[in-house]
């Protein structure tokens, strides 16, 4: 683990872009995928299923998060993160992966590549799309894949 730990900082110096794809596809192979939620075939599939990565991710959320963006990642001073609604990620996976690592220029929004590791980062998605899906199943949120984009109406 130290080693992946000391090659994705050296790589996330050099080449962020190469970094963070590399941490992606190492986590994916390495969690031994259960019910996996992603949000497409090209998506990271997130072990949602796994208790131990899903309480992890709560306990960092807790820590690092929701300051910011509230509890249970509801939202406050920052965006809800249980909404199924990432506008800057494109609402994928390894894209709210990609913004936790190197954060958002021009924002209040910090990278925590630095900080935490490529496993924390992952149980904080992790963590974020169980909540989501918590939030679902109980009807307070309906399902992102459900959404319909409204036309713009223009005034005649």
């Amino acid at each position: 683990m130290k080693l992946f730990t000391d090659v994705s900082r050296s790589l996330l110096k050099s080449k962020p872009w190469l970094a963070i794809t590399s941490c992606c596809v190492v986590l994916l192979l390495s969690t031994g995928v259960h019910a996996a939620h992603s949000t497409g075939p090209e998506d990271l599939a997130l072990p949602v299923d796994n208790n131990e990565v899903v309480e992890r991710g709560s306990d960092l959320f807790s820590e690092k998060c929701s300051a910011c963006h509230g509890g249970e990642g509801r939202g406050g001073r920052a965006p809800c993160l249980t909404c199924g609604k990432f506008l800057r990620s494109g609402n994928t996976n390894a894209g709210i992966y990609s913004t936790i690592v190197m954060g958002i220029p021009m924002t209040k929004m910090g990278g925590f590549g630095s900080t935490l590791s490529g496993e924390d980062i992952l149980s904080l998605v992790t963590y974020l799309r169980w909540k989501e899906n918590e939030r679902v199943r109980s009807g307070e949120i309906t399902p992102p894949s459900a959404r319909v984009e409204q036309q713009l109406a223009f005034p005649e």
